[in-house]
């Protein structure tokens, strides 16, 4: 298994319709990243987020 390095670490606020979701950081910084796996993501979810041209993805964190 490989582990990932994300670019940055987040939570689930809310399911914003489809697979987009608002994501917010330790600090309070909000942004909107795309989930593009099957399922959706519940809010509190911890998320790892990789930057990739013009936007966010994401991937649920494993406990």
């Amino acid at each position: 298994m490989t582990d990932i390095n994300y670019d940055a670490i987040g939570i689930v606020v809310m399911h914003l319709g489809g697979s987009q979701y608002q994501v917010k950081f330790d600090d309070g910084a909000e942004l909107v990243a795309t989930y593009q796996s099957e399922g959706e993501v519940p809010d509190g979810a911890g998320v790892g987020l990789l930057a990739v041209d013009g936007g966010w993805t994401m991937q649920v964190l494993k406990g």
